[in-house]
């Protein structure tokens, strides 16, 4: 009997299969999977990339998987789970399957019993919550317009922003005026912007600003620090709102966290977090996942396996 626990996001798609033990027998892994940013095509072919290859390791068809959990980037709401729905079908045929954002896989693998608040900050930033009887709470989890706030593509704009204003004497100085020319290959910040003029934002090496950030931060440079509490404080105040529409204040709630922000060794991030969630529960108890998300769709297939 094997179950298939998937997890897609902005860069990969992880895939494993494993029975209703927790022994994990295989996985695929296959291309980006948010179909808001890379399209449904791109999705459809990582799905199925993931899943062919983690199938092929074991020599079984998909027709062999008693139950199905996937986790996806990007499905924030009822249109987006319809299309999922589309490309999945096709993929499990007639294999019982579920679709999730992939934030509810963090807050599986942070919380035995499936509930709580969890916040995941990678290049993006997503929130939701639990309570132990079912009841759900997501925010929009979309764009900056569309009310989200925080994340590593966020802190990049606000990397950039800052260190403009000083190079041109508007604001404070930074490191950051030395720093990202150097990580971009140029020399200058008029460089930087020459280079942003002519290819966007998709220059190879903004990536790196977040990383660059933690280490000026650590480093004493104020203006990496405020743009890192900043960060933190966004995201700490989408995860309070949670609580206060689940009416968790008052209980040692379950504060799951997860993604690149809260693994990175970035305690001003972390502290402006918690700060924000301890002022309105301040029983709050906080787990930083020490899996892969993936591991929690596969534990959410032997949940549904287990309660058939």
């Amino acid at each position: 009997m094997y179950l298939l626990g998937l997890d897609g996001g902005e860069t990969k798609t992880h895939c494993i299969i494993g029975d209703e033990a927790g022994n994990i027998f295989a996985e695929g892994f296959g291309g980006p999977a948010n179909y808001q940013t890379v399209g449904v095509e791109t999705t459809r072919h990582s799905i199925i990339t993931a899943i062919s290859r983690a199938l092929s390791k074991l020599s079984i068809k998909i027709t062999d998987i008693s139950h199905g959990i996937v986790g996806l980037a990007g499905v924030d709401g009822e249109n987006d789970l319809k299309i999922i729905n589309q490309i999945c079908s096709s993929v499990f045929n007639n294999v019982p399957y579920e679709i999730y954002n992939d934030c509810w896989l963090v807050l599986r693998v942070g919380s035995d019993e499936n509930w709580g608040v969890v916040s995941v900050c990678g290049r993006g930033h997503g929130c939701m919550g639990r309570t132990r009887e079912g009841k759900e709470v997501q925010l929009r989890n979309k764009v900056y317009m569309i009310g989200n706030r925080g994340g590593g593509t966020e802190v990049v704009y606000e990397a950039l922003h800052h260190t403009f204003r000083a190079d041109e004497g508007v604001g404070p100085t930074t490191r950051l005026q030395e720093e990202i020319p150097k990580i971009l290959g140029v020399e200058t910040m008029e460089d930087v912007d020459i280079l942003i003029r002519d290819h966007g934002y998709s220059i190879e090496g903004l990536t790196q600003i977040p990383f660059l950030l933690s280490r000026l931060a650590r480093e004493e440079d104020e203006v990496a620090q405020n743009i890192i509490i900043e960060n933190g404080k966004a995201i700490g105040k989408s995860a309070a709102s949670v609580i206060k529409q689940l009416n968790f204040q008052h209980t040692e709630v379950p504060i799951v966290v997860g993604g690149s922000a809260f693994v990175e060794d970035n305690p001003l991030f972390i502290d402006a977090y918690r700060l924000e969630v301890h002022r309105v529960a301040p029983h709050a108890r906080f787990t930083v996942i020490d899996k892969r998300p993936v591991i929690g769709a596969y534990y959410l297939a032997i949940d549904k396996f287990k309660n058939k």
